[in-house]
């Protein structure tokens, strides 16, 4: 990484860290200033740092209000035939998935997901599972069968996927599978999760519960 003569501090707000980051974990930094923040060390020279901050922390940037972003919009297929939206069009909070039947880290995590449905579906939480990098559609289709997800799952590939389907996974930043995006009912992401969540379920609820909470009462 070129690292910029003046002393500095790179914000990549809401980027998918490094491996080296993911295991350096967040880390609480003190200013000459004696102003602590945390955030996790990624790279760091003779004459520069630099560091990633979780976008929560963020309140602007030059002056302007920092926000979230929305989520790019899109309408698909699931494997029933019936049609999903993404903002959600009954102002629902969304549960958006990336994953692939062949993975071992996206299948660990069906129960948990299960759950979570079956938990927050009367609550006002839509789940979406959009699986991609499919190898073998019948692997998915078998993996179906047996699983009996109760909730929708959107294909990108295999017969009848339309070009603006299949290109779902192109409109969202993420490195690897599974990965999780949470979306309010305005259509804002307010929360990205990279890896399983099979051992991070209060990490999930946490950010579910009172997004939940906030929407019914909007209502």
């Amino acid at each position: 990484m070129h690292l910029a003569r003046a002393l500095s501090i790179v914000v990549a707000v809401g980027a998918i860290l490094t491996a080296a980051a993911r295991s350096a974990g967040a880390e609480t930094i003190k200013l000459k200033d004696g102003q602590e923040i945390s955030g996790t060390l990624v790279d760091e020279g003779e004459e520069g740092v630099a560091v990633i901050l979780p976008r929560s922390a963020i309140a602007a940037v030059n002056g302007q209000p920092f926000q979230n972003p929305p989520a790019p919009a899109f309408t698909a297929v699931d494997v029933k035939g019936a049609k999903h939206s993404v903002p959600d069009s009954k102002s629902r909070v969304t549960l958006l998935k990336f994953w692939a039947s062949w993975c071992p880290y996206c299948r660990s995590d069906i129960p948990l997901m299960k759950e979570v449905f079956e938990r927050y579906r009367d609550r006002g939480l839509q789940v979406l599972a959009v699986s991609v990098m499919e190898r073998n559609p019948e692997q998915l289709k078998a993996l179906l069968q047996q699983e009996q997800l109760p909730y929708p799952v959107i294909p990108t590939v295999g017969d009848g996927v339309s070009a603006e389907q299949a290109a779902i996974a192109s409109l969202y930043q993420y490195q690897g599978v599974p990965a999780y995006f949470v979306i309010d009912a305005d259509g804002i992401i307010v929360k990205r999760f990279s890896g399983a969540l099979s051992k991070r379920k209060a990490d999930l609820e946490a950010v579910l519960t009172p997004l939940l909470a906030s929407t019914k009462s909007k209502r």
